[in-house]
């Protein structure tokens, strides 16, 4: 069984922010990798594809729970200034939701070599 999910209060969001922008760097870093390495693919052997693949999908699922936890502080009355902060976040939050799903989708291209 899950454990309950624990949110966090808004004084966490420029540290959430921060942590979104830092894998959203190093996602959109692992997705050219991935399109560099299609001229040798066997430079990943399948154990490195196994562990990229479960890394990608559990980033997935955090990225669920960081648009979660966006949304119920957009809830609440923040300033303006808060609310871009968030808008932004969350937009930022799509872009990798893209990404990730691209970096899935490219693994298969190695997997199914």
């Amino acid at each position: 069984m899950s454990e309950p999910i624990q949110w966090q209060p808004i004084s966490m969001l420029p540290l959430a922010a921060q942590m979104i922008e830092e894998v959203h760097q190093s996602t959109q870093k692992q997705r050219l990798n991935l399109e560099h390495a299609k001229r040798n693919p066997f430079l990943l052997d399948s154990h490195e594809l196994a562990r990229m693949e479960r890394a990608y999908t559990n980033q997935l699922e955090t990225l669920s729970l960081f648009q979660q936890q966006c949304e119920r502080w957009l809830a609440c009355n923040t300033n303006l200034d808060t609310e871009t902060q968030l808008l932004e976040t969350m937009e930022r939050l799509l872009e990798m939701d893209k990404m990730t799903r691209d970096v899935l989708e490219k693994l298969k291209y190695f997997i199914g070599i």
